[in-house]
């Protein structure tokens, strides 16, 4: 366990790279990725009893909107739903799809700097693991719990990419790292920067979780753990899911 404070030029650094990784993969990256997760369809359930008639969804890092498009597909008319990305490439191509839906808003921000209404539902799918520093990721939760409206519920997906060896082995070692203008000594145990497919000099930056990590964040941020599960590629094992509720604040008697 560390708890020294990644410093800010490392994060800058890592936040940039990981924005170019974006720009300039934005269309490669969104081609291979147009269906729903699994796990949207084995999480939606769970909280969708306890929702309003319609309720409000914040998208963080929502790339092309296609959380919005299985929110179209499964609650139909009765919800309001906002993506956030700081991605002007992949919101230009959901603004695009989705021009002539009124109910689904397309927002340009980081999470970390948006400012909005909360909603019923909040939900990060593959954003968390593109955060840097332990400390820094639990500031935002903590952050982003203000998002959520009481009774509320926050849908996390954690990429177990220690999980995919491949893809490990093929992690930039030091020489590559100190090219991208960063010192390996400042990155922290289970952080790597990963290629994309078959590119060369295409590295985004990423970071493995264990479960005590995932559940901390949760912890930090007063929200109460309702499900927890595995799903998502041909294991079903890719992403782990924490789903939190944000309750009602007790009467003081």
């Amino acid at each position: 366990m560390y708890y020294t404070e990644m410093n800010k030029e490392t994060i800058k650094r890592l936040q940039q790279l990981n924005k170019d990784f974006y720009s300039q993969r934005a269309n490669d990256f969104s081609r291979t990725r147009k269906a729903a997760w699994f796990g949207w369809k084995k999480g939606w359930p769970i909280i969708f009893p306890s929702l309003p008639l319609k309720p409000r969804n914040l998208d963080l890092g929502c790339g092309t909107g296609r959380f919005g498009q299985f929110l179209i597909d499964n609650i139909d008319d009765q919800f309001d739903y906002t993506g956030v990305d700081e991605s002007r490439e992949l919101l230009r191509e959901a603004r695009i799809q989705f021009k002539e839906i009124k109910r689904l808003k397309f927002v340009h921000s980081r999470f970390e700097d948006f400012q909005g209404q909360p909603a019923n539902a909040v939900v990060l799918f593959g954003v968390m693991h593109h955060i840097p520093g332990q400390i820094n990721r639990q500031k935002q939760i903590v952050k982003l719990s203000k998002f959520i409206l009481p009774n509320g519920f926050l849908i996390i997906s954690f990429w177990q990419v220690e999980k995919q060896d491949n893809l490990i082995r093929r992690r930039a070692r030091d020489q590559v790292i100190r090219s991208l203008g960063l010192d390996p000594t400042n990155l922290e145990p289970h952080d790597y920067l990963l290629p994309f497919g078959s590119k060369k000099n295409s590295w985004r930056y990423v970071h493995g979780f264990d479960q005590r990590e995932t559940e901390k964040l949760g912890f930090l941020a007063q929200l109460k753990l309702v499900a927890t599960f595995e799903a998502d590629g041909k294991t079903g094992k890719i992403n782990r899911y924490l789903i939190w509720q944000k309750e009602l604040p007790t009467e003081q008697g």
